[in-house]
């Protein structure tokens, strides 16, 4: 998240699988909120994944190292 705000500032985003509770409730605690669904075909086979999503990443990099 440093890295990003420093060489991109203003709003991050990443993709999620959706099945994966343990990543998806870390992200919200890192206010992280959730976005659009989309499915990706890796291998050929379907991957359901959900956007997290920071209006501002240097805010997250603050959250993050505190």
């Amino acid at each position: 998240a440093r890295w990003a705000a420093q060489a991109a500032p203003g709003p991050l985003g990443l993709w999620v699988v959706v099945t994966n509770a343990p990543a998806r409730a870390f992200y919200e605690r890192l206010g992280g909120a959730p976005g659009r669904e989309r499915r990706e075909i890796l291998r050929g086979f379907p991957i359901d994944e959900i956007a997290y999503l920071w209006a501002d990443a240097a805010a997250l990099a603050r959250r993050a190292s505190a």
